[in-house]
């Protein structure tokens, strides 16, 4: 994935760290993987600055993103740094506006 688009690893990198600091919890492989995964589909669509202050703002932290994943992984198909790949493409694409009928 990463040779595909070598900018998803720096761009993973940077912004574990800018959300999250140096913690060991940052840098879980499912965590890694899964940012990895996202900025190399979505490439340079992402801001990493608005990815990195919502992504600080998960509650728990990086343990809680992955709680969070882990929880979809019963119900989804993929492994855990897929469904972490989904929970940051969610937090980071807002859903579209729903139709109302008037």
């Amino acid at each position: 994935m990463y040779a595909l688009l070598p900018e998803a690893a720096d761009g993973t990198l940077a912004v574990l760290t800018l959300a999250y600091g140096h913690k060991p919890a940052a840098v879980q492989g499912a965590l890694v993987e899964g940012l990895g995964r996202m900025l190399a589909k979505y490439g340079r669509d992402v801001n990493l600055e608005d990815l990195t202050a919502r992504l600080a703002k998960v509650p728990g932290g990086p343990d809680g993103l992955v709680g969070n994943a882990r929880g979809q992984q019963l119900t989804r198909t993929g492994n855990l740094s897929t469904q972490v790949a989904r929970v940051i493409t969610n937090l980071y694409k807002p859903a579209p506006p729903q139709h109302r009928p008037t």
